[in-house]
């Protein structure tokens, strides 16, 4: 259950190892830091993606605040990923 008065930044992490996804879920998941320019906690929501495609797909819907990005993923990699970010001006 969330604290009230907690923020939440949403971040999407995208990477094809099951072990990398989860241990930054694990990370972030329960995680908060206070932030004197709000005066407030902020908090994660994490999100993920094990592909290029699947990411896109899913910042169609709701673009995060974060994007955490492998390099190396199958079919689209990281790079291709920023391309088609920068190239559609952020308007998915």
């Amino acid at each position: 259950m969330d604290s009230p008065g907690i923020e939440k930044l949403r971040i999407l992490v995208v990477d094809d190892e099951l072990g990398m996804r989860l241990a930054v879920c694990r990370a972030l998941e329960k995680f908060s830091v206070r932030v004197s320019d709000i005066d407030g906690e902020v908090g994660f929501e994490v999100d993920q993606a094990v592909s290029g495609e699947e990411a896109l797909e899913k910042m169609k819907i709701s673009f995060p605040d974060i994007l955490l990005l492998d390099h190396k993923l199958p079919g689209l990699s990281g790079l291709d990923v920023l391309q088609t970010l920068s190239s559609a001006e952020h308007d998915l």
